[in-house]
């Protein structure tokens, strides 16, 4: 799954997005890629990846077109994510369906569009413990071997699975430790980049949730700080 990025342009123009005419066409663009690939998808049952490499390819060359440079992956724009100083392309590739989630998934061939996606120029990657439940970032790990450098790595805590199969939400402080360790470990890093409270936990007051993701980034391990999937009532 293509995820595009829709915050600050930096760069020679660091103009906004809003004011762009190049990033509204590049929006637009990717709207329309996405609702392509959700298409193609119901025809191409179990080649996800397959997907995602062809519309990877041709988001690069447009958004290399749009900016009216040449090469491909090498002259993208960065952005920068809300208020921290964490720098991604305008389109980061979500890893959702490679782990089953839309079909069947082949782990080697996701693994070439990992890499495909960073060669392009595309520096941000988003997991989630529950994707596979643990299988995705088990494979992010994987492909990030000997590529650590300059990704940005996102994934997300809590939703959980019992032994039976029941799913639940948990944001209580001691789940979250614990959840930060396991994907550290899953993934064979020792920092995440953005590290999200997937499904906000009704029976657990936000305020200790977010005071135990403070100790995440006192500890080091989310030193971007605390992000979490909220609506404003």
């Amino acid at each position: 799954m293509l995820v595009s990025m829709p915050i600050k342009n930096e760069g020679a123009a660091a103009t906004s997005p809003a004011t762009n005419p190049d990033a509204n066409a590049l929006d637009r663009l990717l709207d329309a890629l996405g609702r392509a690939r959700q298409e193609i998808a119901k025809c191409v049952v179990g080649h996800a990846a397959v997907i995602d490499e062809l519309l990877i390819a041709l988001i690069c060359e447009g958004h290399v077109l749009l900016q009216g440079a040449p090469g491909v992956g090498k002259t993208l724009l960065v952005r920068t994510l809300g208020k921290s100083d964490i720098k991604v392309s305008p389109v980061g590739l979500g890893l959702m369906s490679m782990s089953g989630i839309y079909g069947n998934a082949n782990d080697e061939e996701s693994i070439r569009v990992i890499h495909y996606a960073l060669d392009k120029g595309i520096n941000f990657l988003d997991s989630a413990d529950m994707y596979g439940w643990g299988h995705n970032e088990e494979l992010l790990g994987r492909a990030l071997r000997g590529r650590r450098d300059g990704v940005v790595v996102a994934t997300k805590f809590g939703q959980t699975k019992s032994a039976d199969g029941r799913q639940d939400v948990d944001g209580s402080p001691a789940y979250v430790l614990r959840a930060c360790d396991a994907s550290l470990k899953r993934m064979g890093i020792d920092v995440i980049d953005v590290y999200y409270q997937h499904r906000v936990d009704p029976k657990v007051p936000i305020e200790e949730t977010v005071g135990a993701m403070k100790r995440l980034v006192e500890q080091g391990k989310v030193p971007s700080g605390v992000w979490l999937e909220l609506k404003v009532a």
